[in-house]
């Protein structure tokens, strides 16, 4: 009873000096002087067929927009491999008014748009997936305070396109802005910003109207939960990996050393078998689903789709509007 009391002892000792060394080297991490920041990521992604020819002429125009556009992380996902990706296109396909799926589609910020012909063609309509139409006027003053907030988002965002609308200036601007906060069910109201499939109408104040904004652009920023996330060199530092693992040995071999009687082998084959009995059997359902074929030309026209929009009413904030 002694002997096993000294060896409970012990083994609560070196625990205890095991725990506070990995914790003052964590500390020590924290402490490290952080990076600079680098701007918010807007993830696109973009699903193809590597055994069709579109494959090829989608990743040269990738490898030019990502060099244009700051900030715009790019995930290409080829579905010939990975069926759970083709399962996603599939639901995404669903989700954005098809009836079944084509390659290549692009998604970014709850917009899709399906097909490619080329660069010149279909280019701008992949840029407005990314794209926030912002509609004002010039004697507006809430207007003004938007703008002035958009230019710092555009700091930490750079990759999300703001694009400025004059109601008077612009004919065809106006026409769609009344529509957009009509076929919302709101009155026209200034400002009014759309993207990601919302509509945000009217501005109190950057702490209000402005937060909310930004809180959407990082809702919709990283796609969805779906989808497997990057992990950046930031946020995992490779340098501490072998240190864990020295002190976590230090504190296998401890417990070995303090119960001999341990069948460490047999422990770990059976933590093993454990480990591989929690291994979920492969979906056959994703086997069966069936390839997307390549886009038409016919399909690009019908390709560029938002989800149903959800309406932000900020308050009675329409500038003096006077809608003929």
């Amino acid at each position: 009873m002694r002997l096993l009391l000294k060896r409970l002892i012990q083994f609560g000792w070196l625990s205890l000096f095991v725990w506070l060394t990995c914790h003052a080297l964590l500390a020590v991490e924290h402490t490290v002087q952080a990076p600079a920041k680098e701007p918010s990521q807007v993830r696109m992604e973009v699903f193809v067929r590597s055994d069709l020819a579109s494959a090829g002429h989608v990743a040269a125009y990738l490898d030019g927009l990502q060099k244009r556009v700051q900030g715009l992380d790019v995930v290409v996902h080829d579905v010939l491999t990975d069926r759970q990706q083709l399962a996603r296109l599939n639901k995404l396909s669903k989700k954005f008014g098809r009836t079944s799926a084509v390659v290549p589609s692009f998604y970014c910020c709850n917009r899709m748009y399906f097909g490619f012909a080329d660069a010149e063609k279909s280019g701008p309509s992949i840029e407005m997936l990314f794209t926030a139409e912002v509609y004002t006027r010039e004697t507006c003053p809430r207007c003004r305070a938007a703008k002035q907030f958009i230019a710092k988002l555009k700091s930490k965002w750079p990759a999300i396109r703001f694009k400025i609308l004059e109601v008077d200036a612009d004919k065809g601007a106006r026409l769609r802005w009344e529509h957009l906060c009509r076929g919302a069910g709101q009155l026209p109201g200034l400002p009014t910003i759309d993207f990601a499939g919302h509509v945000q109408i009217g501005y109190v104040s950057d702490e209000v109207s402005g937060s909310q904004l930004e809180k959407l652009i990082e809702r919709v920023a990283g796609g969805d939960k779906e989808s497997p996330e990057k992990e950046s060199p930031e946020k995992k530092d490779q340098s501490f990996v072998p240190r864990f693992h020295f002190h976590g040995l230090m504190m296998l071999l401890a417990v070995v050393s303090a119960y001999p009687q341990i069948d460490l082998m047999h422990d770990l084959g059976m933590l093993r078998l454990i480990q591989q009995e929690t291994i979920l059997p492969p979906d056959k359902a994703l086997e069966d689903l069936p390839l997307p074929v390549e886009a038409n030309e016919g399909e690009l026209s019908e390709g560029f789709s938002k989800s149903v929009s959800e309406t932000t009413n900020l308050g009675t904030l329409h500038c003096g509007l006077h809608v003929g």
